[in-house]
């Protein structure tokens, strides 16, 4: 391989290791920003803060907490006083825990990819119920729709699916 393109993937792991979102919501409360987070991609218009595995210990942090719900917000707050992005999407795991609801607390609009199955389906009623009680905190979330994927149109379930959701949720 290229000894530059080497260099540059160790330089991109080594940021990784200390600018993520799991350091962003580690940090001390006053200072924390997602800013000193955010990594440069080699698209225009596109930066990224990344995950990290340590992830999965955020609902136990979360859980000892004060104003946990608050904290997301308040890492963005900085960004979006400055309101350089147009958009900042958020990929979520697809569980209920803390770390998800503080995650919402700290957003506007939510969609919600799922598959275009009746089972699936289920998990959006229990997801609607959440972001009512995340309401409670954050009165700015909206749902803004379902968006369906490994939709396979061979499928009659697959049509069910679709009227059921619309009903449900637009």
């Amino acid at each position: 391989e290229d000894a530059g393109a080497m260099a540059q993937e160790d330089s991109y792991a080594k940021q990784i290791e200390r600018k993520n979102l799991f350091a962003c919501m580690n940090s001390d409360y006053l200072d924390m920003d997602i800013r000193d987070h955010i990594i440069c991609s080699d698209y225009d218009g596109l930066d990224i803060v990344p995950s990290n595995t340590n992830l999965s210990k955020m609902d136990v942090m979360l859980s000892a907490m004060e104003f946990r719900e608050q904290i997301f917000s308040n890492a963005l707050k900085g960004l979006m006083e400055e309101n350089y992005y147009d958009f900042v999407l958020v990929d979520m795991d697809k569980n209920l825990g803390l770390f998800n609801t503080t995650i919402l607390c700290g957003c506007d609009y939510i969609m919600i990819p799922c598959e275009c199955e009746m089972y699936h389906l289920k998990g959006l009623y229990v997801m609607d119920v959440q972001i009512e009680k995340v309401k409670r905190y954050n009165e700015r979330l909206k749902l803004l729709g379902v968006v369906f994927n490994k939709v396979d149109k061979r499928k009659r379930s697959v049509e069910e699916a679709k009227i059921a959701a619309g009903t449900k949720f637009g």
